[in-house]
């Protein structure tokens, strides 16, 4: 063999040795975090005082009781509500569960619970991610979120600082419905502006309700969730649950809108609502109730009880943050306002009065925010499709194929 060939072959052992160094970094995938919203993960009980509560039957340990189980649910309406029961602790200063009942969710990382997220999931997993190596869920106590779990945040901060160590990589933090809330509090309460740079790579919010969704105010009038039969114990639970009130809307953002109205032209209330102008709209005829005195309206109307009150006052300052932060890194925002929406109801007869939104959540609040952040790439669906509602939306091609193409464009400003 002359020394052309040797010098040849050693050429090319040194390229596929180069190559196969550097194939990690080039398939290498950012973490993911998905954190999910109001109702998005399942929640388990375990009875420690069964004495207490002969409602219920003997349950094995980490007994799943949401997403419902229809059975279950009708055959013992009081003890799914006993489960999701809450209180203001005097004595711990914190909203929690019932004595002898212990609520809890899957572990971190499990992705299987959180519902809303299958079809992000399958995409992500498709497209090379890995669980518990790249992608990550991040389940949580919606029912005591946020006063009742404040350890949330540094569970949260530890779980990406770790993340980030193992990989190497700065992190995607992805917030769905009120799971955006969880976010905008960490990145604007809890860490600095060095660490989210440090940390987070990016973030995707969907149908993000960090300011509030007007819904929430059906389920309280309603005292249901997803299922529309009437039970009383789970509607008492709903009506002093913390993060149905954490996600009533925000005191400032949109100054003196309606939640309540009492014979009103909705032709003059619709274009009141596209230019923000709720102001002065009080007569003799009118009852007007706004975000401000909407719990006292409640409460009045006996929907609320004193304890309702208790535990509304320990979430009330997020209601009252006036301050529309945009995140310091990249961030896209999917909404949509094109599917008929609870927004408003009558004074009275407590009446849906529909607007626009995701048929869920209100968009109003999201076209103030997307035309106060300048770097955030903001993306209106507008499409009377259910296709495209509160959840579903995270499901749709159109969506994903714009997420995946948001999360490989690394660095890039959008």
């Amino acid at each position: 063999m002359n020394l052309k060939n040797i010098v040849h072959r050693i050429c090319i052992q040194l390229f596929v040795m180069i190559f196969l160094f550097f194939i990690p970094f080039l398939t290498a995938r950012k973490p993911v975090i998905l954190v999910p919203g109001f109702t998005g993960s399942a929640v388990y009980a375990t009875i420690t005082k069964p004495d207490l509560y002969p409602q219920c039957p003997n349950i094995p340990v980490h007994f799943q009781f949401y997403p419902y189980n229809q059975t279950f649910l009708k055959q013992y309406p009081d003890c799914v509500g006993l489960f999701m029961t809450t209180y203001f602790n005097n004595e711990s200063k914190k909203v929690e569960s019932l004595p002898g009942i212990k609520i809890e969710t899957a572990p971190y990382g499990d992705v299987d619970t959180l519902p809303s997220y299958s079809g992000v999931v399958e995409r992500l997993l498709s497209e090379g991610y890995e669980l518990n190596k790249t992608l990550f869920g991040f389940p949580y106590n919606w029912i005591l979120y946020y006063s009742g779990i404040p350890e949330i945040f540094e569970d949260l901060k530890n779980r990406i600082e770790e993340a980030t160590e193992q990989t190497g990589e700065k992190l995607i933090l992805f917030g769905h419905s009120m799971g955006s809330h969880v976010v905008r509090m960490l990145i604007n309460n809890h860490v600095d502006q060095n660490w989210v740079q440090k940390h987070i790579d990016r973030i995707v919010y969907n149908a993000p309700a960090f300011y509030g969704c007007s819904d929430l105010i059906r389920n309280v009038l309603t005292g249901t969730l997803e299922d529309d039969n009437y039970y009383e114990g789970l509607a008492k639970a709903i009506r002093q649950m913390p993060s149905v009130f954490l996600l009533f809307e925000n005191y400032n953002i949109i100054k003196d809108k309606p939640v309540f109205y009492n014979k009103i032209n909705q032709a003059q209330l619709y274009a009141e609502n596209i230019n923000n102008k709720f102001t002065s709209m009080k007569d003799n005829e009118n009852t007007i109730v706004n975000p401000r005195n909407v719990v006292e309206f409640l409460h009045e109307r006996g929907f609320l009880n004193e304890e309702s009150l208790r535990v509304f006052e320990t979430v009330e300052s997020s209601l009252k943050d006036d301050k529309i932060v945009e995140p310091p890194v990249p961030t896209i925002l999917f909404y949509n306002s094109g599917l008929p929406t609870p927004v408003y109801f009558n004074s009275t007869t407590y009446e849906i009065i529909k607007g626009e939104g995701d048929g869920f959540c209100q968009s109003d609040i999201l076209d103030v925010v997307c035309g106060k952040w300048k770097n955030t790439k903001c993306i209106d669906w507008k499409k009377n499709d259910e296709n495209f509602g509160h959840i579903p939306m995270l499901k749709s091609k159109e969506e994903l194929d714009m997420i995946i193409d948001f999360f490989e464009q690394k660095n890039k400003e959008l």
